[in-house]
């Protein structure tokens, strides 16, 4: 499990599930302000998934890695933005699965 603090995570958890770790640090990279929400276990599947909703300047993000899920809320960054980065950083052939709603 991975810890994260800085400028760019608000709130007071700072703890992420060890398949989230990559997509934070993408996502930092990219500007983007991260709030890390709650962890659960037990979710099943063996995927790698991340799905991104909500609307500009608030998205949320899950990222589901074996039978865990990771909670992410998004600040300053459009949804054309965050796509076009978690595309970048982890391309189909990587493994993940990424899914955009509305």
């Amino acid at each position: 499990m991975g810890h994260f603090a800085g400028k760019q995570i608000t709130g007071t958890h700072t703890s992420v599930i060890d398949g989230a770790e990559p997509v934070v640090k993408a996502l930092k990279k990219s500007g983007a302000e991260l709030n890390l929400g709650v962890m659960e276990n037990n979710t099943g599947g063996k995927v790698r998934k991340m799905i991104l909703s909500g609307q500009d300047q608030y998205l949320k993000l899950q990222v589901l890695v074996n039978s865990a899920k990771q909670h992410l809320t998004l600040f300053r960054l459009t949804k054309e933005a965050a796509q076009k980065c978690l595309e970048e950083a982890f391309p189909q052939r990587s493994g993940w699965i990424i899914t955009v709603r509305d």
